[in-house]
């Protein structure tokens, strides 16, 4: 019996843009290698992240992928957090330096 295809469409919106393309681009590494009957494309728009999969390997590798798509996407905003609060504090330390 041969599966049928499926296609699923996510989408994020993000607070600012390049955190949105910041994601997008954080997943084009795991799309390098493609297997049959699955395809991943992702693209931003503005603050949004749009990542569409096609599957046709069944419900369950569709549902692997897209748990993997967020777990990258969780990891994406944890990274882009920390550099922001590393951004921010020394920002912050650079502005005490110029006060002393």
């Amino acid at each position: 019996m041969r599966k049928s295809r499926i296609d699923a469409e996510l989408t994020i919106k993000f607070s600012r843009r390049n955190e949105a393309k910041a994601v997008v681009d954080s997943l084009e590494p795991d799309n390098i290698f493609e297997l049959k009957g699955l395809r991943v494309s992702g693209k931003s728009e503005g603050r949004k992240a749009m990542i569409k999969v096609r599957c046709e390997r069944g419900v369950p590798s569709l549902i692997n992928t897209m748990e993997d798509i967020l777990g990258c996407v969780g990891v994406a905003e944890e990274s882009i957090s920390s550099l922001q609060r590393l951004v921010r504090r020394r920002q912050e330390r650079m502005d005490r330096e110029k006060k002393s």
